[in-house]
């Protein structure tokens, strides 16, 4: 592993779901490394692993290349959401013969330590092809913030408060500003056991303790089991038009009297111009109805049910989206002949249970039940 590494300090805490409202004591700070490129080397962190066998037979090593040519691996903690997935690169392989004057003399020369064992893979090792991994991506989505946002740094403080906000460059060696795949993840599972227990579905409420044997326990984790779903780290690319940043000024609120109060005028800054990428992963299949319910659950965000960074309540955050792309086995349990690129509307047409029925639970309604059963229906109390 690279020397020089870029880490980042990420800190979250765990958000109650009836209060809205962060959980005492759970605050909790952890360490990435960032994949971007190290500024000396000119190459992002990588690892190298060496596999020795006494064993040259074709029929034993053969498999294991080919396993490797296809390897998708996963390192670290938080992989659920999105962190520690690796890439294989390259690999090399040699058969070290004893009787070789060029393996003998270049260990002669530099020993047989791992830095030796690399120079004589580079120098004599034949290149085995890479043919990469099977793409486990299940659902895409390209979101905009029209009303603008105000995402916090890893530390908790506000990053557009910071010199490298708004369309100030990215200074070198600075970790490039993303969301935390987790924070999606825990979103994304928060709505769907909501849509499973209004339609009577195998969902639990994983607010206290995850059941570990409900569909959605199957397809987010528990502490029994890990989950099939991967949600990546969503970075934030430039939209069309330039990226800016806005200063407003507000003022707190007296409860008791309804006016200003005293002394407590104070200004924040949002950015604007910027996009979310969204992808999730599935490494099994998951339960249909809890792909489908994922999928109107990303309707849902697109129609600002739920906002994302900081002042979300006060208009900031608000998610736009036009369509998103499903494939693989999300696209079978959608119904659909395979990769295809979804409108809100058609995901409004996409029943959520096998054999669309009344809720059968008492489950809080959500203001509108279209995006649960397959068709518009307005709540007279939304």
């Amino acid at each position: 592993l690279f020397r020089s590494l870029v880490l980042d300090a990420r800190t979250q805490t765990v958000i109650d779901r009836r209060r809205r409202a962060p959980v005492a004591g759970s605050l909790r700070r952890t360490q990435v490394v960032v994949p971007i490129t190290d500024p000396v080397t000119g190459r992002s962190p990588q690892l190298v692993a060496y596999l020795a066998s006494d064993i040259a037979d074709p029929d034993v090593i053969d498999p294991i290349l080919q396993a490797l040519s296809t390897w998708d691996p996963h390192i670290g903690a938080a992989r659920g959401s999105g962190l520690g997935r690796c890439r294989v690169r390259q690999i090399r392989r040699l058969t070290v013969a004893a009787t070789d004057p060029a393996h003998l003399l270049h260990r002669l020369r530099h020993g047989n330590g791992p830095d030796a064992l690399d120079l004589l893979l580079q120098a004599h090792g034949q290149l085995h092809p890479v043919h990469g991994p099977v793409d486990t991506r299940v659902l895409d989505a390209v979101f905009t913030l029209p009303h603008g946002w105000q995402p916090r740094r890893a530390t908790g403080t506000s990053l557009a408060t910071s010199p490298a906000a708004g369309s100030a460059p990215r200074r070198r060696g600075e970790p490039p500003l993303s969301m935390a795949g987790s924070q999606w993840r825990g979103l994304l599972r928060s709505r769907v056991e909501f849509i499973g227990r209004s339609l009577g579905l195998s969902a639990c409420d994983s607010s206290d303790a995850a059941c570990g044997e409900c569909d959605v326990c199957a397809a987010f984790g528990s502490p029994q089991a890990a989950g099939a779903l991967d949600v990546e780290d969503l970075p934030v690319r430039a939209a069309d038009g330039d990226q800016n940043t806005r200063r407003r000024t507000r003022v707190a609120i007296n409860r008791f009297t309804g006016g200003a109060a005293g002394d407590r005028l104070f200004s924040e800054e949002s950015r604007h111009g910027d996009r979310l990428v969204l992808r999730v992963h599935a490494r099994r299949e998951v339960p249909g109805w809890v792909a489908r319910a994922c999928l109107h659950t990303v309707r849902d965000l697109a129609e600002g049910f739920v906002g994302v960074g900081v002042a979300s309540g006060s208009g900031l955050g608000t998610l736009r989206t036009e369509s998103l792309r499903v494939r693989g086995s999300w696209a079978r349990a959608a119904g659909l002949p395979g990769e295809t690129v979804l409108t809100l509307e058609d995901v409004a047409a996409i029943p959520v249970p096998t054999d669309p029925a009344p809720p059968t639970s008492t489950g809080a309604s959500s203001g509108r039940t279209g995006s649960l059963l397959g068709h518009d229906q307005e709540d007279d109390h939304a």
